[in-house]
């Protein structure tokens, strides 16, 4: 069972509000989850288990906004703990964490994928 957390979102709640007018709410995480979808819905991306986990709609997505980014993060990932030690393993399989973060200031994959490490290192 989801923890009782606003920090998490059951990926097929986010398309449940994407069809609703809640979306305008949503603001910047409108097209960053459509992008995450579109990465994941291509035939050719590489992980098969988290094609699956998209095509279900079973992920658990954790949106990073600017402001107060550590902490958002911090609390997010403890969120996601407090899940995968409450859930048995057969109920949380197909339940994998996606972060996405709101800053998109990169100039390249590489810059993008190092500050995001450094993010997660740091929390």
């Amino acid at each position: 069972m989801l923890p009782k957390s606003e920090k998490l979102l059951r990926q097929s709640v986010v398309r449940h509000l994407l069809e609703s007018d809640t979306a305008l709410e949503m603001g910047w995480r409108v097209q960053a989850y459509r992008q995450f979808e579109q990465v994941l819905s291509d035939k050719g991306f590489p992980c098969l288990f988290g094609r699956r986990a998209n095509k279900s709609g079973s992920c658990l997505l954790l949106f990073i906004p600017c402001e107060n980014e550590q902490q958002a993060l911090r609390d997010g990932m403890e969120a996601y703990v407090k899940f995968v030690n409450d859930t048995p393993l057969e109920d949380r399989l197909f339940n994998p964490l996606i972060v996405i973060f709101e800053k998109t200031d990169f100039n390249t994959l590489a810059e993008e994928q190092a500050y995001a490490w450094a993010t997660l290192a740091f929390t």
